[in-house]
């Protein structure tokens, strides 16, 4: 499966490093499903528009200077491809009913107001199944997904 997702690129970048497209940065905690304590977060997109939206959403108005990346010198955001496994359970959360099971509204899952979308995300998270393993390796809507689903995965491409 095909996923994308907005990051900080630098074409010298070496793997580990700032600007790396398998690069991931810590500390996290910004981010609307973040729980840094418990789980490492990718977020990544089914479309490209879907990635390019998560990162920018929160601009007003749109212009070269949102692609710049002021602690990466000579580093660009760009739109990354990544190929991850197919079958890694995500679950969706465009689906009523899933959202109906957790007692979640759509304006919960859209909302950028963290304390509440890190909440959710974290009861989701901690969800298994009978043999205790973990029932989800991410969710859709925006996919977000564990670090450890990403790792099997590769990067394909990139554009910026």
């Amino acid at each position: 499966m095909i996923v994308y997702r907005v990051f900080p690129y630098d074409a010298k970048a070496r793997p580990g490093t700032p600007g790396h497209p398998m690069y991931l940065h810590r500390p996290q905690g910004r981010g609307r499903l973040d729980n840094p304590t418990v789980y490492d977060t990718w977020y990544v997109a089914l479309s490209p528009e879907c990635a390019v939206g998560e990162v920018f959403g929160d601009l007003s108005s749109w212009s070269a200077e949102m692609f710049t990346v002021p602690y990466l010198p000579g580093g660009r955001r760009a739109l990354g491809l990544y190929e991850v496994d197919a079958g890694i359970p995500i679950l969706d959360l465009d689906d009523p009913k899933v959202l109906v099971e957790r007692g979640l509204r759509p304006t919960q899952v859209v909302s950028r107001n963290r304390s509440v979308s890190q909440g959710w995300a974290l009861s989701i998270f901690h969800e298994t199944k009978s043999n205790a393993d973990r029932r989800w390796a991410g969710v859709r809507s925006l996919v977000v997904v564990s670090a450890a689903a990403l790792d099997t995965g590769r990067a394909v491409g990139c554009s910026g």
